[in-house]
């Protein structure tokens, strides 16, 4: 694998699996076409300054920040199975369900309980009315 920039005239010489850095954000050759890997380094993740993508080259190549200053750490070599035409990737071997913070909650009108206890305060309130309007006695 190696990283690969592009040429001006947006050709490359990339094989498959080499990481080519474009404009549009740095690809992965595959055997079939490319995915997209990541962005550039602004604020759109693209850009059509051919510095700005030098720069992102010089960066990956050397392993550090855009400043050179910053320490960099090495994440777990993961593997990118498909990019959707949104940028949503999925990766091998994970499961978003498994980190899912969301959490079921029953309706506060569902339950035996709660429809008796409407029925009850219907008859209730009917009681209250009918009394009300025929008078006390």
């Amino acid at each position: 694998m190696a990283i690969v920039l592009v040429n001006k005239d947006g050709t490359s010489n990339a094989k498959v699996g080499d990481y080519v850095v474009t404009g549009g954000g740095v690809y992965q050759k595959t055997a079939t076409g490319s995915i997209r890997a990541m962005g550039l380094d602004t604020p759109t993740g693209s850009s059509k300054d051919y510095n700005d993508v030098v720069s992102k080259f010089a960066s990956l190549v050397s392993g550090s920040g855009s400043s050179g200053n910053e320490k960099t750490t090495s994440n777990e070599t993961v593997k990118i199975n498909s990019v959707d035409d949104n940028g949503i990737v999925t990766v091998a071997g994970y499961d978003p369900t498994d980190y899912s913070t969301a959490y079921k909650t029953t309706s506060s009108s569902s339950g035996i309980s709660n429809i008796l206890g409407y029925v009850i305060l219907g008859l209730v309130g009917i009681a209250l009315l009918d009394r009300f309007m025929n008078g006390k006695g």
